[in-house]
């Protein structure tokens, strides 16, 4: 008898809070005036989002969501921050690139004001990762 437990994350499907066109638009924006700040880099977009200065995060990934993709999304939904996806082969990422001696990077922090971030009320009634089990036949841990 086989036995299976499917987790589902509605998180994989959803689209992200800003289009790719608002988004694109934006980053070029910040990368064009020189008083902006945009962090490159997982590190520092993940130490932006911390400190609640991040007014938007682009990650570079390929829907549906997975692993590393996934868990970043539902952080920055924990800390109330907007963020948008970006296909990885786009030129902006290209030119992020640009004069660094590391890789493509995975994701952008476009700094605000402090304090940019907004807590999600807790009351809201809507759970960010759902979990489903489905029953299963036989007894847990018999092949």
């Amino acid at each position: 008898m086989n036995t299976k437990l499917s987790i589902i994350n509605p998180l994989a499907t959803i689209p992200p809070p800003v289009t790719l066109v608002q988004a694109e638009q934006e980053l070029r924006e910040a990368l064009d005036d020189p008083a902006a700040a945009v962090r490159v880099g997982l590190k520092e977009t993940m130490m932006t989002v911390r400190k609640r200065a991040a007014h938007l995060v682009i990650l570079f990934a390929q829907q549906p969501f997975q692993g590393l993709t996934l868990v970043l999304i539902t952080s920055f939904l924990h800390q109330g921050v907007r963020y948008a996806i970006l296909p990885p082969g786009t030129p902006i990422r290209k030119r992020l690139a640009k004069g660094r001696d590391r890789c493509l990077p995975i994701s952008v922090a476009i700094v605000g004001p402090q304090g940019t971030a907004q807590k999600p009320p807790l009351d809201s009634g809507d759970d960010l990762v759902r979990v489903y089990q489905y029953p299963m036949k036989g007894k847990v841990g018999k092949k």
